[in-house]
Order: C-alpha cells, then sequence, then structure tokens
C-alpha cells in the first residue's frame, strides 16, 4: 500500500470519536501516597536483590499460614538480641547486640564472620537498614541516636558460608522504651 494512500484514509480525531486527542493530556501527578509505595516497591527488590527471598515480606494474611521449617543441620540462630539505651543530653544512643550461635546446638558455640542483616524502627515509624558482622564471640553490635520513644531492632537475614540461618529457633526482634 502506498504511504500517501494511507495517510490520506485515515480519519482525523473529530471525524473519529473513538480516537482521542492526546494533545491536551496532562502527565499523571504523583501524591504523597504514590511515592510512598513506589519506594516500599524499591525496598522489597533491595531486599530481595541483597539477602534472597527470605527477606521477603510477605502480607499480614499470607504470614499468619506461614509456618518457617526449622533447620535441621549446618544451621545459625539468633540467641539473643540486647538491647540498652543510655541517655544523653544530646540525643539517646540505643545500641543492640546480637549474639549468633549454631542451632539446633544445645550449647551455645559462637560463630564469627556472620553476616547480619537487621532494621531498626524508630518511634516515629521509619524504619532504618543496619548491617553488622559478628565477632569472635558471635556478637554483633548496632547503634543508633534517637528521640525519646520505643525503638524496635528486627533481624532480617544471618548468613554465613555453608551455613542456613535458622528463622525457627531464632530471636527476631527486641523493643525498648
Amino acid at each position: 500500500m502506498n504511504r500517501n494512500r494511507f495517510l490520506s484514509t485515515r480519519k482525523s480525531t473529530s471525524q473519529n470519536p473513538d480516537r482521542q486527542n492526546i494533545s491536551n493530556l496532562e502527565a499523571p501527578t504523583m501524591n504523597k501516597k504514590s511515592y510512598t509505595h513506589a519506594f516500599k516497591l524499591v525496598l522489597v527488590v533491595l531486599a530481595f536483590v541483597l539477602f534472597g527471598t527470605s527477606a521477603m515480606t510477605l502480607p499480614a494474611h499470607a504470614q499468619a499460614n506461614t509456618v518457617p521449617a526449622p533447620c535441621i543441620t549446618n544451621c545459625i540462630r539468633v540467641t539473643n538480641i540486647a538491647l540498652e539505651r543510655k541517655d544523653s543530653p544530646a540525643a539517646p544512643k540505643i545500641t543492640a547486640t546480637v549474639t549468633i550461635a549454631m542451632s539446633p546446638s544445645v550449647d551455645t558455640t559462637a560463630l564469627g564472620g556472620a553476616l547480619v542483616y537487621a532494621k531498626w524502627t524508630l518511634p516515629n515509624g521509619t524504619t532504618v537498614l543496619a548491617f553488622g558482622t559478628t565477632n569472635a564471640n558471635g556478637q554483633a553490635v548496632f547503634q543508633i541516636n534517637g528521640t525519646p520513644g520505643t525503638f524496635t531492632f528486627t533481624i532480617i537475614n544471618v548468613t554465613k558460608s555453608h551455613f542456613v540461618f535458622d528463622r525457627y529457633n531464632s530471636v527476631l526482634s527486641a523493643s525498648i522504651h
């Protein structure tokens, strides 16, 4: 078909009511809710890339029926999250000491060199990601400055070569006011 003939047979917008004139359409605007949803999507994708599927947060209705399978061999677990608050004139300092051990072993064999991925939930509801490596005693220490209120420290994932994170037998969260 000849191009000129094709163009001459097309109807204009005014002749064809099914076609819209897009020259006067406005670009969509993003409100605060749109930015929040976009930011959450970026965080979920980032968590998936950094930590794999075990770091993904399922909706509350999906979590209610999800029970993590216990780890059998080569497992590591979080045995304790100790939170300490030191108030100062400038701002309170919150310290979280996370202790990692082999699981399902009854003893507390410390594991140095494990990477701990966690998040702080601040009194205003915002979250701050935290990453740390355990020392020879199997402990990783995290600190954050803040305002008065309740701080929650939540474990996202723990990784170490040749080991699997045992969520089932782990302490996953602690709060301090």
